[in-house]
């Protein structure tokens, strides 16, 4: 199963990242950093939590830079209420 995860980083994401994982579920992290760097956190969250990182790890957690909230009402007059319209 592909499961899209935001907040992956974050002290709950890494918790929930690390069950997906567990569960042989792929995961699609949605992250604001560039994905190199959203990678090395989330590597050093698992690796934090005691679980440690799992051998597949680059096979399975696909990193996605997702678009700076500040950009996703480009094009439309302030203020704008279509906020979920363009995450990605």
């Amino acid at each position: 199963m592909l499961t899209a995860l935001t907040g992956a980083t974050g002290f709950l994401g890494s918790y929930l990242l690390r069950e997906l994982l567990a569960s042989d579920g792929d995961v699609v992290a949605l992250v604001r950093d560039t994905p190199a760097i959203a990678a090395r956190r989330l590597r050093h969250a698992l690796e934090t939590t005691g679980t440690g990182l799992p051998e597949d790890f680059d096979q399975r957690v696909q990193v996605v830079q997702r678009a700076h909230p500040s950009r996703w009402c480009e094009g439309h007059p302030p203020p704008c209420r279509r906020r979920p319209h363009c995450v990605l």
